[in-house]
């Protein structure tokens, strides 16, 4: 990926922030299909996809999976321009009012230090990169299969959480560079990411 970065590229410190839950009040999963399904079929998938999500409860399907398996209900075969143009306006009309102020006090902050800011997020490219890119925040995501100009419905990427958020960060970045790293997190799916940090910080910002 490539923004326009607000930090020192010689700056030891970095700063790694989960996004849905820790930088939001509230998972923009579905927020994200509302606004491009509407209410009503919003409703009717989620019912349709309930015995998934009851096998995700019981183990039995998992998190990656069962997130994969209602991604392709809603969004298989959508010509890819429009799907980014509705991530594009969600993160310009909707996710302005769930972002949490402390959070971007803390984002603020860093970026005044000049540290380096990377979100590090399960959730899909397409509603966190235009936002992200706006404050010049790097971003890793869980990315969407695209042939043919139309989503598959399937993930090109594994999805970015636990142990894959860590992966994904090695892959990214050369970590041994940071002497001092910082990570935000609010759920298991952080924890692995909080285990590299100097300063991890679990549902709180100070």
């Amino acid at each position: 990926m490539e923004t326009s970065t607000r930090y020192s590229r010689e700056s030891s410190t970095l700063a790694l922030f989960d996004f849905d839950g820790t930088i939001t009040h509230k998972d923009t999963l579905i927020h994200f299909i509302r606004f491009t399904k509407g209410r009503s079929r919003l409703f009717w998938g989620m019912l349709r996809m309930l015995p998934v999500l009851f096998l995700n409860r019981l183990g039995i399907i998992s998190n990656a999976k069962a997130k994969e398996k209602l991604m392709s209900h809603f969004f298989r075969n959508m010509n890819y321009a429009e799907f980014k143009r509705f991530g594009e306006r969600f993160c310009k009309e909707k996710l302005p009012s769930i972002l949490r102020p402390s959070a971007i006090e803390k984002i603020n902050w860093h970026q005044s230090k000049l540290h380096r800011v990377v979100l590090v997020s399960a959730s899909i490219q397409e509603w966190i990169s235009p936002w992200a890119e706006q404050f010049g925040i790097e971003w890793i995501t869980t990315e969407m299969e695209v042939k043919d100009n139309r989503l598959t419905g399937r993930f090109s990427t594994p999805n970015c959480n636990g142990r894959e958020k860590v992966n994904r960060i090695k892959q990214y970045l050369n970590i041994d560079q940071y002497t001092l790293i910082y990570a935000y997190g609010d759920t298991r799916g952080d924890k692995a990411m909080l285990e590299i940090a100097n300063k991890p910080l679990f549902r709180h910002f100070d």
